[in-house]
C-alpha cells in the first residue's frame, strides 16, 4: 500500500480544474461552516452547488478555507446526510456572521 503525503496528493489535485463555489451550510447539530466548495470534486461533472447534493455520487462533501466560530482557514469533511441546508454566497459580506 502506497502512502501519500499532503503535497503528493494538492500536486495530483492541481492537475484537475477546481470549480470553487463560496458556501454557507448548516449541521444537523446546528454548526455553521461558512467555505468553499469544489464541484469539479465528484465523479460526475457539476455545475452548481445543488448538483453536488442531487447529481453527486460522493457521500461525503469537502469543504475548505472554512470559517467555524472563531477558527479560520479549516478543512472539513462532512457527510451529506448531517446536513440540514445550504446556500450558495456572492459577496464578502455574507461571509459574516
Amino acid at each position: 500500500m502506497q502512502i501519500l503525503e499532503a503535497s503528493d496528493i494538492m500536486e495530483q489535485t492541481s492537475k484537475q480544474v477546481k470549480i470553487e463555489r463560496k458556501v454557507v451550510i448548516k449541521l444537523i447539530d446546528g454548526t455553521i461552516i461558512r467555505g468553499l466548495v469544489n464541484l469539479n470534486s465528484d465523479t460526475v461533472p457539476l455545475d452548481r452547488i445543488s448538483d453536488l447534493f442531487i447529481k453527486g455520487e460522493k457521500p461525503f462533501i469537502v469543504i475548505y478555507g472554512s470559517t467555524v466560530g472563531g477558527k479560520h482557514d479549516q478543512v472539513f469533511v462532512v457527510n451529506k446526510g448531517l446536513i440540514m441546508w445550504a446556500s450558495p454566497t456572492a459577496d464578502e459580506g455574507d461571509w459574516q456572521y
